[in-house]
């Protein structure tokens, strides 16, 4: 099956993909660190994360990434 960028994940398919637990994610979702959409009306309406999204969040926290990368001398 093909990935769409605008597939929706469940906090749970978050969850497994970050490897993270259920509170580091609400305390980042909270603080606006992490983008999230609210399904529903209310502060406990179940959230989704789009996976583009998500992906884009990992790739700028890289660590030793840099935006040009300097060839490997051989």
């Amino acid at each position: 099956m093909k990935m769409s960028e605008h597939e929706f994940l469940t906090t749970a398919q978050v969850l497994g993909l970050l490897q993270i637990g259920r509170t580091k994610l609400w305390e980042l979702v909270r603080d606006g660190a992490f983008p999230a959409y609210r399904i529903g009306e209310g502060a406990n309406a179940p959230l989704r994360y789009r996976r583009l999204d998500v992906v884009g969040w990992l790739e700028s926290r890289r660590v030793g990434a840099s935006d040009t990368q300097q060839p490997v001398a051989e």
